[in-house]
C-alpha cells in the first residue's frame, strides 16, 4: 500500500482551482457592477431617433439663423431660490412673449431634470421659484413669442451654494 505523503506548502491542483474560482468570480461581479450602473444611470440619449434629427437639421439650422438674425439677446440669472429670465430686441425694448419655460438638466444624469415656468414682472423680466442643488447644470430656454414661433436657447450654469448662478457659456446659440 502506497499513501500519498503531502509536503508542507505543495502547490495542488486544489489551489490551482482556488485562484482561478477567485479570479474569474471577480471578473464576473465587476462586469456585473458596470452593467447594473450602466443600466441605472444616464441613458446617453441626447435625442428620441437619431435618423429623424439628421433629417430635420436643415430646418433647425435655418430657424437657428433667422434667431440670430433677430439680433435678440436673452439672459438668465439665479439668486436664492429665483431664476430671472431677460430678453429684448437690439434696441433695449421688450419682446413679446406669451409663455416662457426653462428646463433645467444635469450634464450626465436625467434624475433631477425639471421644467419651470415663468411669470411676466416687467419690461421683458420673467421669473419663477427653482430650487437648484450646486454644481453644474444646462439650463434651455423656450419663449413662445406671441404673433410668432418659439425662442430657444441653451445656457450653461455653475450654481454656488447659495443657489445663486450665472451663465458660465451659452456662445448666443439656440437649441437645436
Amino acid at each position: 500500500m502506497s499513501k500519498s505523503i503531502q509536503k508542507q506548502g505543495e502547490f495542488t491542483g486544489r489551489h490551482m482551482a482556488i485562484i482561478m474560482v477567485s479570479f474569474f468570480g471577480v471578473i464576473i461581479t465587476v462586469n456585473l457592477t458596470m452593467a447594473i450602473f450602466a443600466n441605472t444611470t444616464w441613458t446617453g440619449l441626447v435625442v428620441k431617433n437619431s435618423y429623424v434629427a439628421s433629417q430635420e437639421f436643415n430646418g433647425v439650422l435655418q430657424q437657428s439663423r433667422k434667431q440670430a438674425a433677430l439680433g435678440w439677446r436673452g439672459e438668465i440669472s439665479g439668486s436664492g431660490k429665483t431664476v430671472t429670465f431677460e430678453l429684448h430686441k437690439p434696441d433695449g425694448s421688450e419682446v413679446a412673449i406669451g409663455k416662457v419655460g426653462v428646463m433645467f438638466r444635469r450634464p450626465a444624469t436625467e434624475v433631477l431634470d425639471h421644467m419651470v415656468e415663468l411669470s411676466h414682472q416687467t419690461n421683458g423680466i420673467y421669473s419663477g421659484a427653482i430650487d437648484l442643488g450646486p454644481g453644474n447644470w444646462t439650463a434651455e430656454v423656450n419663449a413662445e413669442l406671441t404673433g410668432q414661433s418659439q425662442w430657444k436657447m441653451i445656457y450653461k450654469i455653475q450654481v454656488e451654494e447659495d443657489g445663486s448662478f450665472k451663465p458660465v457659456s451659452n456662445n448666443n446659440n439656440p437649441v437645436k
